[in-house]
């Protein structure tokens, strides 16, 4: 399924959601890399058990090489379809490339290089393409208006000052459990462009906007039984060892 045999583009054909849903066919690789090991594992356990152990030694290095230039490979090749397909051949680009290889990756954010943007919300039946340009306008544009700050829990703020009243698009996105304050107001359903970067009405002078996310009760609860659910298996797991020993001692004994 993450190779080129599998018929994606048929299937995408008939289920363009997909493409968008389910962007790299090839990260499936993910889920048969540590069985590889495990069988490579298996394997030289069992030739190790045989007698001539030249011959064994022989075929676990033989293994390993193969595997580690396989793998080699698929790193290579996920690498260079990134650059090369998935990232288009613009001056931004080659500038966002060149920031992460640096020494410094931070310049990433210093010198505020738009990247493509994951996961924005769709209002609009638009194509993935056009979000992007969507996206990366309204930000390139704000990129010296407006003033961001984080703020606890999550919260992000930004300030800028208007000089008229009039709507303008703010560099931020709306999703379905967002919560926008404008002024110290909560804004309702303020109007969304495509991506879910609302459009709001400033004032003249100081205007502060805070953006947060309000987490559902069943995401907390969930987590909430994960974290009740390690501390239970580690807690069992540690008197279970603990009884073994004791059922050791007393064996002995």
């Amino acid at each position: 399924m993450s190779t080129k045999i599998f018929p994606w583009r048929l299937i995408q054909q008939h289920f363009p959601i997909l493409k968008e849903t389910f962007q790299y066919p090839r990260r499936i690789s993910v889920l048969f890399i540590p069985l590889i090991l495990i069988a490579l594992g298996i394997t030289a356990n069992e030739i190790v058990k045989k007698d001539n152990r030249e011959i064994s030694v022989g075929v676990i290095v033989l293994l390993s090489l193969v595997f580690l230039s396989s793998y080699n490979r698929t790193i290579r090749l996920n690498s260079f379809y990134t650059v090369n397909t998935f990232m288009l051949n613009t001056e931004e680009n080659h500038r966002q490339i060149a920031a992460v290889r640096s020494k410094n990756p931070g310049e990433l954010f210093v010198k505020k290089i738009i990247t493509e943007p994951d996961y924005l919300p769709k209002y609009k039946n638009i194509s993935s393409r056009k979000a992007i340009r969507v996206y990366s306008k309204t930000l390139k544009d704000s990129n010296s208006r407006f003033k961001h700050k984080v703020l606890s829990k999550g919260r992000l703020e930004i300030s800028w000052k208007g000089k008229s009243l009039k709507e303008i698009t703010l560099p931020l996105v709306i999703y379905k459990r967002s919560q926008l304050i404008l002024n110290g107001k909560q804004v309702g359903n303020a109007h969304k462009n495509a991506v879910g970067m609302p459009r709001v009405k400033q004032l003249v002078g100081k205007n502060v906007a805070i953006l947060s996310f309000k987490t559902s009760f069943l995401f907390k609860m969930l987590v909430t039984i994960a974290i009740l659910s390690w501390i239970i298996i580690s807690v069992s797991g540690i008197s279970f060892t603990i009884k073994e020993r004791r059922n050791g001692k007393s064996e002995v004994l």
